[in-house]
């Protein structure tokens, strides 16, 4: 059973959504501002939101960087503002669809359903596979530059490190290593075990979540690592060798 979060201050909206989304076979999760909106990411695994665009404590697209920390979870927008400069505003903010009201609900359940259908299509259909020689020292992605001999990442451009501590450099280039694979928390468990540290399935998890902080100031760049949920963790960013 799918996870939807309803983000919507309008109680009766939010109430219309929760009824019509739990007949389609929903379980529903509701926040009427961004506060709790952002509790709910951090406590919950969702595989879906439906996010108002104005909410009481402001603008929802201002939150949509610190949500892609923590999920990527497809983000539909729900707006009055029928305005091709927002549309276009919400999307380049990270959101994956934008709609309109009053809308239809056949319709927006079709669009919640097609989104979580490519979601999880995306990350169970065989990947590009991306062959290293580990022999290699330095592997470019996104905006960084993984180096294994100083055992950090840096800035592609200003060369300002990561702040990675070893623990977090080891599960970020295992990840690497194994791009486009998903990893699950007991194999990343083994890539920092230690003579006198074991690690947890939850420490991991703590430890990805640091990393995306660290690598990702942009929603784009928080799409680097992903979560797959029920099974582990994906990176998913183009690399290049560099020597």
């Amino acid at each position: 059973m799918e996870t939807l979060l309803i983000v919507e201050d309008n109680k009766v909206l939010r109430r219309t959504l929760k009824d019509r989304m739990e007949k389609e076979g929903f379980l529903i999760l509701e926040a009427a501002h961004g506060k709790r909106f952002l509790e709910i990411i951090k406590e919950y695994k969702v595989d879906l939101i439906l996010l108002d665009l104005h909410l009481p404590d402001g603008n929802t697209l201002n939150l949509i960087d610190d949500v892609k920390i923590h999920t990527d979870a497809p983000i539909i927008i729900v707006s009055s503002e029928d305005d091709k400069k927002m549309r276009i505003k919400g999307l380049n903010s990270g959101a994956d669809d934008y709609v309109c009201k009053p809308f239809v609900m056949d319709e927006l359940v079709a669009r919640i359903k097609a989104n979580i259908r490519r979601y999880v299509q995306d990350y169970t259909s065989p990947k590009r596979k991306q062959n290293f020689s580990w022999k290699c020292d330095r592997i470019r992605f996104a905006d960084w530059i993984l180096d294994r001999r100083r055992f950090q990442v840096y800035g592609k451009k200003d060369q300002k490190s990561g702040d990675l501590t070893m623990r977090e450099f080891k599960v970020l280039e295992a990840l690497i290593k194994n791009a486009g694979k998903v990893l699950k928390r007991e194999d990343l468990c083994e890539a920092v075990r230690e003579e006198n540290y074991v690690p947890n399935p939850r420490a991991i998890d703590i430890k990805i979540t640091r990393i995306r902080r660290k690598i990702s100031d942009k929603a784009a760049s928080a799409r680097i690592i992903r979560t797959i949920r029920g099974a582990g963790y994906i990176f998913d960013a183009e690399t290049e060798l560099l020597d």
